[in-house]
């Protein structure tokens, strides 16, 4: 008769459920930093960022109304400190 019994594998540090950097974002209250950091990337590739673009990235409604103005701004003085720099 063959046994049917599996070794069981132990978890690695490799299994573990990985957050995402919104996720990690929520859970340490910077979501405002990473809205603007998207912001700033995403006019730098395509010219403008918007609602929908925030909601693609995974940023909900509320979130997006309750953070997005603080992201404009902090994303306005990123951008002035990247010109700045470059310049």
């Amino acid at each position: 008769m063959e046994s049917t019994m599996q070794t069981k594998r132990r978890p690695y540090p490799t299994d573990d459920i990985r957050l995402s950097a919104l996720d990690k974002a929520r859970s340490t209250a910077t979501i405002p930093k990473l809205m603007a950091a998207e912001m700033v990337d995403h006019v730098a590739m395509s010219g403008s960022c918007s609602e929908a673009d925030l909601r693609r990235y995974g940023f909900s409604d509320a979130e997006i109304q309750t953070f997005g103005p603080t992201a404009r701004q902090e994303a306005e003085r990123m951008s002035t400190r990247e010109h700045s720099l470059a310049a």
